[in-house]
């Protein structure tokens, strides 16, 4: 008979797996609407970190969005030569800059957002309220528990 830590083992072992797994399928909702819009999720996602939270630096960026440092350069750079976000030094420390929204980069925000709720309409009717709510609550203490930092 298997003892309760062999259990636990083989329950936590399959907690990646699921976890990419629902990530995918749930991004397989939003996909359509980010390459209708020329964009990827971790650039909507920086887009709207930058939108919420305008004085981040770099580091900070890359904390809140799981992004690597070589990748979220890129996707910076892409954004800033589409014009959707502007970098400015930080006028204290020379060594960093923090990057805002333009002008169109908050109209693409507004262009895309409206999409979604198509969407949400839909996963709303096919899921539980109590369940999301329990969802959400349980993976936000997953979050605090693996990477404290990394709630806002």
């Amino acid at each position: 008979m298997p003892q309760q830590s062999d259990y636990q083992n083989a329950e936590l072992r399959r907690l990646p797996v699921l976890l990419h797994r629902t990530r995918e399928a749930f991004s397989s909702y939003f996909r359509p609407v980010f390459l209708a819009n020329d964009l990827t999720d971790p650039q909507w996602r920086i887009l709207q970190l930058i939108q919420k939270h305008p004085e981040m630096d770099i580091s900070e960026l890359s904390r809140r969005s799981f992004l690597l440092g070589p990748s979220l350069s890129r996707i910076l750079r892409d954004l800033s030569e589409r014009g959707l976000i502007e970098r400015r030094p930080d006028p204290k420390d020379a060594r960093r800059a923090f990057h805002h929204l333009t002008r169109a980069g908050q109209e693409q925000i507004d262009k895309v957002l409206p999409s979604f709720d198509p969407i949400y309409a839909e996963l709303d009717g096919r899921l539980d309220r109590e369940q999301v709510m329990e969802l959400n609550a349980k993976l936000e203490s997953l979050l605090a528990i693996l990477r404290p930092e990394s709630v806002d």
